[in-house]
């Protein structure tokens, strides 16, 4: 993400919980910055107006798998039965 400062002394931006938190760069125009660490949160406290921050962080990508509980031709059963009151 890039982060265009117009007016701000401090910054704290928050970092997805997925994200490998030794994997993110942060810099502050073409310097890289160790930055603090909140939580998740990154904290900047040297930033001045006119300031590019960017912060990098790999991107996560999973495949998830699920087992219907009934057979797949009783589907429209299961989605279609309201139940009996």
């Amino acid at each position: 993400m890039v982060i265009r400062n117009k007016t701000a002394r401090r910054l704290s931006v928050c970092i997805p919980r997925w994200a490998n938190k030794r994997a993110v760069q942060v810099k502050l125009g073409t310097e890289r910055l160790s930055p603090s660490w909140l939580g998740n949160y990154v904290m900047l406290d040297t930033i001045r107006p006119g300031d590019r921050v960017t912060i990098t962080f790999p991107m996560v990508t999973t495949t998830e798998r699920y087992t219907l509980k009934w057979k797949l031709d009783q589907m429209w059963q299961e989605s279609t039965d309201p139940g009996r009151d």
